[in-house]
């Protein structure tokens, strides 16, 4: 059977994408539209100091963005655990930041932005073992409001950025 050049890309384009395994570190997301999400309050693999835990004040990290394309109308933000023992764990879903949002304070969001699960701070179980959290920011095609699904957010993302902090108990 003759293969066509276009076969030969797609085989080629499957090889690559199922890369050789490694580490349980999250690949940093190379693709032209990524964003790059940092925070004053810890650096990527960190730890994430106690007052913004459950051992501390539980307060929310405030995050920087960047790299937000002009196509956004609307950035989220999403919070998740997942070595939380039930399965990955939402901490934090917020949906309608202005999409020229460059920082995401730790108190208080701004008008027209949603919080479809309120924040709850990392929290893992005494004893085990220190568990990831992963803060991501997606630039968005629409504004969703306060009734959306959080499942709307992955529908219409266009970039998003990831942070990874640690906390252990």
């Amino acid at each position: 059977m003759a293969r066509t050049p276009a076969a030969a890309l797609a085989v080629l384009a499957l090889a690559v994408a199922a890369g050789c395994g490694g580490d349980d570190a999250p690949a940093p997301d190379r693709s032209p539209g990524s964003l790059t999400v940092t925070s004053p309050a810890f650096a990527p693999g960190a730890t994430i100091p106690a007052r913004f835990t459950c051992a501390g004040d539980g307060e929310r990290p405030a995050l920087d963005v960047a790299g937000v394309s002009a196509a956004a109308r609307s950035l989220a933000v999403t919070v998740e655990d997942p070595d939380a023992p039930g399965g990955t764990f939402t901490h934090w879903v917020v949906v309608g930041l202005p999409a020229r949002t460059t920082h995401v304070a730790g108190a208080g969001l701004p008008p027209g932005a949603h919080e479809l699960r309120a924040w709850r701070p990392p929290c893992p179980p005494k004893g085990d073992a220190p568990h990831r959290y992963v803060f991501t920011v997606s630039a968005l095609d629409t504004a969703l409001g306060a009734h959306a699904d959080p499942d709307a957010i992955a529908a219409h993302a266009i970039a998003h950025g990831t942070l990874t902090g640690r906390f252990g108990r």
